[in-house]
């Protein structure tokens, strides 16, 4: 079991870690956990959204269909606004100038 560092020996005086599983740097997230929590995220949002139309209109299949097109739209947005920002150059980091594929 690891031990919790003091700010001095994690080199960031005054400063706590408040996670002493994670470096700074490293990712304790692999990409199949930050998938499934997205997915459950959205799922509940989905649902959160499902809940307040039945409460409005009393009608599961208009909930239900709402809840699914909230769902699939948001996704897609989503997708979309991920790949109009990777075509961005402002803010992301520039490659090593002898970097090579």
């Amino acid at each position: 079991m690891r031990h919790r560092r003091s700010s001095r020996q994690n080199g960031r005086c005054g400063r706590i870690n408040p996670n002493p599983y994670r470096e700074s740097g490293d990712s304790l997230e692999s990409h199949k956990r930050s998938i499934a929590k997205a997915a459950s995220y959205r799922f509940f949002g989905s649902l959160i959204t499902g809940g307040i139309v039945y409460a409005f209109s009393g009608q599961w299949d208009v909930a239900l269909g709402v809840g699914v097109f909230d769902a699939t739209a948001k996704m897609g947005a989503y997708f979309l606004h991920e790949r109009l920002w990777a075509r961005i150059k402002w803010g992301a980091p520039k490659p090593p100038s002898d970097y090579q594929i």
